[in-house]
């Protein structure tokens, strides 16, 4: 934080001089622990604040953004502790991103429950698509079968967050993560197919998730209602 104080007038041998006075303020230091997934400099390329600056919220915000990438690359258990303290003898106001990247998280079951019109085969490969689609390296990508790419594109927003280069190769497959995010993508999907296939009331509930020695059994409710058809 920069403060400018009121100015004053100093007289030399020529001509009077405006003096402003300016207190600096604290230098700011942005560092982060037990990271060796992403590096530092990968994780400041998310920061949310398009000026660089440091408003308020930033920090919360690029906590969740961080996660959000530990997420994406299979660490669904990932935390963070965020701390702030000030070094008065340097001048400096340090903020420190503690990071648990704790065991990388594989989906090893998708139950879907309900699914008649649907199978849930067909399901969980529209889910397991997309999961692709998101989560390959755009240089590296692997084609997806026609009616996969179908399903893709209904309904599926942009991916708009970079996902960093991780210096350390994931050791889940992207279509086994659990990224809830991609999740309601796909549901949202296939919600949007059961509706242009007449079944206007259909719900479809949050996927579910139990995590337990770093497997997670995912599982999906869906109640496809009364198909409605246009009679002559």
């Amino acid at each position: 934080e920069v403060l400018v104080g009121d100015p004053s007038i100093e007289r030399n041998q020529k001509q009077p001089v405006v003096v402003f006075p300016i207190i600096a303020g604290d230098r700011i230091s942005i560092e982060f622990v037990g990271n060796t997934l992403f590096s530092k400099t990968d994780l400041m390329a998310l920061w949310p604040d398009d000026s660089a600056r440091l408003r308020q919220g930033v920090l919360a915000r690029l906590r969740e953004q961080i996660l959000e990438q530990y997420t994406q690359a299979g660490y669904a258990l990932a935390a963070i502790r965020l701390r702030g303290f000030r070094d008065a003898v340097n001048g400096i106001r340090r903020y420190l991103f503690q990071i648990d990247e704790n065991t990388p998280v594989r989906v090893t079951e998708v139950t879907i429950a309900g699914a008649q019109t649907l199978t849930s085969d067909t399901v969980s490969a529209h889910i397991r698509a997309l999961l692709r689609d998101r989560l390959t390296p755009r240089d590296n990508i692997q084609p997806i079968a026609r009616f996969e790419g179908s399903l893709v594109a209904r309904g599926a927003r942009p991916f708009g967050s970079r996902l960093p280069q991780a210096t350390q190769t994931s050791p889940i497959p992207p279509d086994e993560r659990w990224v809830p995010r991609i999740y309601g993508e796909a549901i949202d999907g296939i919600r949007t197919v059961y509706r242009e296939r007449g079944f206007l009331d259909v719900e479809i509930e949050p996927a579910r998730v139990e995590i337990q020695n770093a497997q997670a059994h995912v599982s999906i409710v869906i109640k496809e209602g009364t198909q409605t058809t246009l009679s002559s």
